[in-house]
């Protein structure tokens, strides 16, 4: 039964998508690319068993409700997703971006409220608190995130040269990488909006998905269904058809993981093991790059 629901709403997510926020950009290798994208990550969902589905589906319908200028309707469906997945509260930041006056009322509203209700469900229920801290903790199978991908390369410069790195030391690499990933991103925001662009918002809602993707601990195989959209998106735009061409075929290669070849393994671990995220930084830099090409104060197609 969970399976056929998850179904469902894959149909009714991919329908979203191609009907709002890709448009004439979703042709027919579109369902391709769902199918096979970051090492198949709408399979890895549907394997796991996990809510990825169910979450992605509720965070695209928010972003619809917030090029809708529906605000209310954005923040209540976060906060509903934030229910299961506390990080998605943090695309509450949107809300920044819209000219609505109001925006700041709802902003705070909204934070005021996600907190409430996690505060008390947190001092009411016990089985709350258990999933509270493994939601922090559970950090590191299938976790093809930048924190790891820096936890083990300073593990490997250790175990090569002797140094000794502390816990506190590889989070204070971190917390500077991930304040540059959203310093860097919330420049190209303030380009964007100086620009009368053609989908600028559509554009902002995939820039800050790729920023969420870079700086979050946690950000499992099946999380990588968020990229779908800023991947085709951003693919479909590309001036060269043999660039598309290329890109399409780099971003629906499934990589193995793991490898036996004697040798090897470093590869293994570090390239493979962390294919998507590699793309994620080459997608979020073709972002920067587009972004930053759009002249000030004049209408751009892209």
């Amino acid at each position: 039964m969970f399976l056929f629901l998850k179904c469902i709403f894959l149909i009714g997510l991919i329908y979203l998508w191609k009907k709002i926020f890709l448009k004439d950009e979703a042709d027919l290798l579109f369902y391709l690319f769902c199918l096979l994208a970051f090492n198949s990550t709408i399979y890895v969902d549907m394997v796991a068993g996990n809510i990825s589905i169910l979450e992605q589906f509720g965070l695209w319908i928010a972003f619809y409700f917030l090029l809708k200028r529906k605000l209310l309707l954005f923040c209540l469906s976060l906060i509903l997703i934030a229910s299961f997945k506390l990080s998605c509260v943090l695309f509450l930041a949107l809300l920044l971006s819209s000219k609505e006056r109001k925006k700041w009322i709802y902003f705070l509203g909204s934070s005021f409220l996600f907190l409430g209700i996690h505060l008390i469900s947190f001092l009411c229920t016990p089985l709350y608190k258990s999933f509270f801290i493994f939601s922090i903790k559970k950090v590191r199978t299938q976790n093809p995130s930048s924190f790891i991908f820096l936890k083990d390369a300073l593990q490997l410069f250790s175990s090569k040269t002797g140094v000794i790195i502390s816990d506190g030391f590889r989070i204070g690499v971190f917390v500077i990488f991930a304040v540059i990933i959203i310093l860097v991103s919330w420049r190209a925001y303030i380009w964007l909006s100086s620009a009368k662009t053609k989908d600028s918002e559509i554009i902002l809602i995939c820039l800050f998905c790729l920023t969420y993707c870079l700086i979050m601990p946690r950000f499992m195989n099946y999380c990588y269904i968020l990229l779908i959209v800023p991947a085709y998106f951003i693919i479909k735009r590309i001036s060269y058809p043999k660039g598309y061409i290329l890109l399409f075929i780099i971003l629906i290669l499934s990589l193995p993981t793991e490898t036996h070849l004697p040798g090897i393994n470093i590869v293994s671990r570090y390239v493979l093991g962390y294919y998507p995220l590699m793309l994620a930084y080459g997608l979020w830099g073709l972002y920067i790059n587009m972004i930053f090409k759009i002249p000030k104060n004049q209408i751009s197609e892209i």
